[in-house]
């Protein structure tokens, strides 16, 4: 797929012990990934596992991707896999 048009329509991420983190094809325009199913008081827990997400971005020849914590919180990922049209 290397110089070819393509569009990234989803995210394959898989973290471990994550506590925050946030994705997106720009610095600017980063959404934030929700790791709690419940909402409950108190501490939230680690996630570990995999999260599809969608992927906002348009057709290009280059295609990033930007997953960052900007929280002083546990994020660690294990891998990408993205599904390309």
């Amino acid at each position: 797929s290397l110089g070819s048009l393509r569009k990234i329509s989803a995210l394959n991420t898989l973290f471990y012990k994550t506590a925050i983190a946030k994705q997106g094809n720009s610095p600017d325009e980063l959404d934030k990934i929700n790791f709690r199913d419940v909402v409950t008081p108190g501490r939230t827990p680690l996630f570990t596992g995999l999260k599809q997400l969608p992927f906002t971005g348009g057709w290009s020849t280059e295609s990033n991707i930007y997953i960052v914590a900007d929280e002083p919180l546990p994020m660690t990922v294990l891998s990408i896999a993205p599904e390309m049209q």
